[in-house]
């Protein structure tokens, strides 16, 4: 992301502000050393960013 033209990578501030707060987006940019995988990061408001790994398992878990 960009952060000297206030443009955050494309998203708006108001989107970006969302990202920080609800989504706890900065839970992985704090720890970049969690992006080094090859898996995916789902991140939807209101719970913390999950790699799309932890997201299946938990999928796989209700059906057993």
């Amino acid at each position: 992301m960009d952060f000297d033209d206030e443009k955050f990578g494309g998203y708006t501030v108001s989107d970006f502000d969302r990202l920080v707060r609800e989504c706890r987006f900065l839970d992985i940019v704090e720890r970049p050393h969690l992006l080094a995988g090859k898996n995916r990061w789902m991140v939807r408001p209101g719970l913390r960013p999950q790699q799309s790994v932890e997201i299946a398992q938990a999928g796989m878990e209700k059906l057993v």
